[in-house]
């Protein structure tokens, strides 16, 4: 049995990439072993019908988050995850993100196997570590730096962050696998009410502009807000997702809290709403009821601006028309497969403007539905996962194994993370 080791450093509650990875390569043969970090209430083993989770309860976890000490944290994390890593005897090591990089490397130098770094984010762009000190940010960036030259294929989530990789650590290029979702079964139908509007109880002639993905700063949802004084009613926001964590970093208010406020502070209780995340499989009935879908990501830092984000697909994948800020990959993928308008990032006047026009236009909405539906039959995972099934047949070929044909490449379902046996 060909075995993959996936690491994380989140507790694996909610990592759509990564399930998707972990489904993909169980479906083509391989023994899927994930590592993550245990949180309280949550199980330390569970077994799916892809993989096997093991999740590492740290001793060192109750102590202060001081930086010093969390260095301590992760040494404890490396030394357990590196022992348990190489008994598992794996073929091929899955590193994703830069945290994971030394512990990935340790498990496959130790056991011969070959290393594969996922960025999913640009970590070396130094604006995105202002909340750490010089010295941690640099250190990070140089192991970045050495071990990516030394892993045996690195790959990442869109082309801008590829080619900044390459120039900045003297790298091949790496491969892109975007962060698409799987191909949608939702409805689409325009005036059949789902569970977005059950769940509001609002009419279904109100037309609903849908924000998915964390909230927190840099993601437009101040902007959203206050352009929402400007959008003609009965057009409602929705904003879906958890509580950046980051931003209050255990004080009060929350950014879910400030920008709670801000809505009450415009007069838009009635017209702004704030959800919890659904489930990733329910995602699409949810994002069906929306007559238009936003991604308002503000060029911030590198890794903001080079931004494809997983929203923009799942909006695509429901068949939205979407409004998305000016930035060069969100902007290239709308105008590429026409799928609605951009506006320059961080105006909410403009931005107003732009969801006028598109919810206040019949032909306009139709056409970029049209098209919508047309890009959803390219992106999704059932074609994406290709690029990294192609990718470990390399380096299966590479390790003298036998890859099994490519054309044999299985179209899996999504699963919830829930539905773990």
């Amino acid at each position: 049995m060909k075995r993959a080791l996936l690491l994380v450093l989140n507790s694996f509650t909610h990592d759509p990439r990564v399930l998707r990875q972990a489904q993909t390569l169980a479906c083509d043969g391989w023994d899927v072993l994930l590592f993550a970090l245990h949180e309280p209430d949550l199980p330390l083993q569970e077994d799916s019908r892809w993989f096997r989770l093991r999740r590492f309860r740290l001793r060192t976890r109750f102590l202060p988050k001081n930086k010093p000490v969390q260095l301590l944290k992760y040494a404890e994390c490396l030394v357990q995850m590196t022992w348990d890593g190489v008994q598992f005897k794996p073929q091929i090591v899955h590193a994703n993100d830069v945290d994971c990089l030394p512990i990935g490397f340790a498990v496959a130098r130790l056991s011969r196997a070959k290393l594969v770094y996922d960025a999913h984010e640009l970590w070396s762009d130094p604006i995105a570590a202002r909340h750490v000190p010089r010295w941690f940010s640099r250190l990070g960036a140089w192991v970045e730096k050495v071990l990516a030259r030394r892993a045996d294929s690195v790959i990442t989530v869109c082309d801008s962050i590829a080619q900044h990789m390459s120039e900045k650590m003297s790298i091949p290029v790496p491969i892109v696998v975007r962060n698409v979702p799987w191909k949608s079964r939702a409805r689409h139908f325009l005036h059949a009410p789902g569970p977005l509007y059950k769940l509001l109880g609002l009419n279904v002639d109100v037309p609903v502009i849908l924000q998915l993905g964390m909230i927190g700063v840099g993601r437009g949802i101040e902007t959203l807000i206050a352009a929402m004084q400007f959008v003609k009613p009965p057009a409602t926001a929705v904003i879906m997702g958890a509580d950046d964590s980051t931003y209050a970093a255990g004080k009060e208010p929350t950014y879910l809290q400030h920008v709670q406020e801000l809505a009450r502070s415009f007069g838009l209780e009635g017209r702004v709403y704030f959800l919890p995340p659904v489930p990733a499989e329910q995602i699409p009935s949810y994002a069906a009821d929306a007559a238009v879908g936003v991604a308002l990501i503000e060029g911030t830092c590198l890794s903001y601006q080079y931004a494809l984000p997983n929203k923009l697909f799942e909006y695509i994948q429901a068949g939205l028309p979407v409004v998305t800020s000016d930035l060069p990959e969100m902007a290239a993928l709308v105008k590429r497969y026409g799928l609605g308008q951009t506006f320059p990032a961080g105006n909410p006047e403009l931005l107003a403007r732009t969801l006028n026009d598109v919810l206040h236009d019949p032909k306009k909405l139709r056409g970029y539905r049209e098209h919508a539906f047309i890009a959803a039959k390219e992106l999704n995972w059932n074609s994406e996962q290709m690029r990294l099934l192609q990718l470990y047949r390399e380096l299966e070929v590479a390790d003298g194994r036998t890859p099994s044909k490519l054309a044999s490449a299985p179209i899996v379902p999504a699963h919830s993370f829930h539905e773990l046996d």
